[in-house]
């Protein structure tokens, strides 16, 4: 079946900034997790059961927006939201409509380990800082 669904987004996140995203529902866009992005979360959610990771998109940033994660309730998953990877990563219609062919994943250096994304293509601009990113 070939459902279409206008999606618009106005809140104080998304400042005066308006996404009117037509898609199928069919054609949602794909937030992917990579293998070693896939284990780490598994020892969050071993270690916390009743929480999930939630990827959230905000207005601001160097370039436009900014995307973060964030740890929450379980009981705060919305019926709407994109549940991923055993309902242990959720992340909102809009926010995967603008990261749209992303991939989490997990960067370990001397300095620090930590879940990030890295885009598709064709993919937004991104501000040197990698987590700021304008279409």
């Amino acid at each position: 079946m070939d459902h279409m669904l206008k999606v618009h987004y106005s809140s104080e996140d998304f400042s005066s900034a308006k996404l009117s995203t037509p898609f199928k529902l069919s054609d949602a866009p794909s937030i992917s997790i990579s293998k070693e992005a896939a284990v780490e979360i598994d020892k969050f959610a071993v270690a916390s059961p009743d929480d999930c990771l939630r990827i959230n998109v905000n207005a601001g940033g160097c370039a436009g927006f900014f995307y973060d994660f964030s740890i929450e309730s379980r009981d705060s998953i919305e019926a709407d939201d994109i549940k991923l990877h055993n309902e242990s990563v959720v992340i909102d219609s809009v926010a995967a409509s603008v990261l749209r062919d992303a991939t989490v994943v997990f960067q370990r250096s001397i300095v620090q380990s930590k879940l990030s994304l890295q885009f598709g293509t064709p993919h937004p601009r991104v501000c040197s800082c990698l987590m700021s990113f304008n279409w």
